[in-house]
């Protein structure tokens, strides 16, 4: 829609300026010129203006005085989305499990999720980011010593998409938010679409173990995932992250197990089939257990998109390549 009203009004100002303009103008000059105007346009739209007011994930209403300079991430998501905008000169301090991309390692380190105060406060920030559930102790500190922090807290992959718009108006990043989520509907309509054609009996049954015995139901990133790539989550009738254990699995009696892998090897794989009981289900038998790098499956940032497509791939290699 955007695309056509820009179209739409340099077709309007080449007509006015061809009526208006000596005939030395020709009609390559004002069409150049117009486009220009338009560029120019559409850049001063998707300026932030400050001060600027907005309501976080926790319901409060965050005030940014200026554009950030100084940026502290205490999660590694949002270390993600914020090196995605191009933000990463403006990083100061990130978590020690910020890891992506490399240049994030370089980065000053303040502890785990839980935040070391002193090493955040030491480094001046102007405004932190972290996730509202996950860094909870440490929003509520930072906020009481006065630091303006910015909570998250995306629910679904939908959710993932309008937090890196918010991200981008915050940080002064709008086009760049913009062209990223973009970029990974490009990713996600080309899994749906590969799966499309997918009949409910064709589709096939996925238990997704984050740690040990830990899943996901509704209500989770996590959840959509397994949907969008064309499967059914095993644990679709259960609420958010839970642990289950070895009945609830071989009840449910998966096609395909799928892993948070964090090492290169299939060592986590063969733990997994040598549970008690496991040797009955059909993703063990059939051999359909698959391992997937962690960071694409349990963070909500940019690269949640590549995680949708290792998922459906690995689910259905006939069909997404």
């Amino acid at each position: 829609m955007k695309k056509f009203l820009v179209s739409s009004l340099m077709v309007v100002m080449v007509f006015t300026l061809i009526g208006c303009g000596s005939g030395s103008e020709t009609v390559t000059e004002i069409e150049t010129e117009t486009e220009k105007q338009v560029v120019e346009q559409e850049n001063q739209s998707n300026v932030t203006k400050f001060p600027l007011t907005v309501k976080d994930a926790s319901g409060v209403d965050v005030v940014l005085e200026k554009e950030p300079q100084r940026i502290v991430s205490i999660a590694p998501a949002e270390t993600e989305v914020l090196f995605a905008l191009g933000l990463g000169d403006r990083v100061v301090g990130v978590t020690d499990w910020c890891d992506y991309p490399a240049e994030a390692k370089t980065k000053s380190k303040i502890g785990d999720m839980n935040s070391n105060l002193e090493a955040i406060l030491a480094l001046n920030p102007d405004l932190i980011i972290g996730g509202y559930t996950l860094n909870t102790e440490a929003i509520k500190k930072l906020r009481e010593l006065k630091q303006t922090v910015f909570t998250v807290e995306p629910k679904t992959i939908e959710q993932v998409k309008e937090r890196i718009v918010q991200v981008g108006l915050i940080t002064n990043r709008q086009t760049e938010a913009e062209q990223l989520v973009e970029s990974m509907n490009t990713k996600i309509d080309t899994v749906a679409n590969a799966v499309s054609k997918l009949s409910e009996n064709e589709k096939k049954k996925i238990y997704l173990e984050f740690d040990a015995m830990w899943t996901v139901g509704q209500g989770e990133f996590g959840h959509d995932l397994i949907g969008m790539a064309g499967a059914i989550n095993v644990a679709k009738d259960k609420q958010g992250w839970l642990e289950v254990n070895d009945e609830f699995v071989i009840k449910q009696n998966p096609d395909v197990i799928v892993y948070a892998s964090y090492t290169k090897d299939n060592a986590v794989a063969e733990v997994i089939k040598k549970r008690n009981g496991w040797a009955a289900i059909t993703a063990v038998k059939d051999n359909q257990v698959l391992g997937i790098d962690a960071n694409l499956l349990s963070r909500p940032g940019p690269r949640i998109a590549d995680g949708l497509h290792e998922l459906a791939k690995g689910v259905y290699p006939e069909l997404v390549k």
